[in-house]
């Protein structure tokens, strides 16, 4: 599996560091621009991104993303009824752990392809 993250810079190594031993690979970026050029000119199973990046707003960068699965990288104390208008395949925590957040992205990617 592939992925872009675009997140800041500990977002990205953390997702790097976390993913080494899961057979997923981690492309990422914090700049908005080279994430969307990223995600048109290469191929990826599913994107993940960080809520905010700093003074971003995820909502117009997620709405122009369409082709494949989006992950939302979520604090503990988000603002639920806002993120629930965003049409996202699924939220992570920050603070997951390799083995469940390798298990997180699978599962997104298995209900996206209508597999259990």
């Amino acid at each position: 599996m592939r992925i872009m993250v675009y997140g800041s810079e500990a977002i990205i190594q953390g997702f790097i560091d976390s993913l080494v031993d899961e057979e997923i690979e981690v492309v990422g970026s914090s700049d908005k621009l080279e994430a969307a050029a990223l995600l048109k000119q290469q191929n990826f199973d599913l994107a993940v991104v960080d809520s905010p990046v700093g003074d971003e707003d995820p909502w117009h960068f997620v709405s122009q993303i369409s082709d494949i699965p989006v992950m939302l990288i979520v604090e503990e104390e988000a603002n639920w009824d806002r993120l629930e208008q965003l049409e996202v395949d699924g939220y992570i925590s920050e603070k997951a752990p390799g083995p469940l957040l390798a298990a997180l992205l699978r599962a997104v990617m298995r209900r996206r392809s209508g597999r259990r």
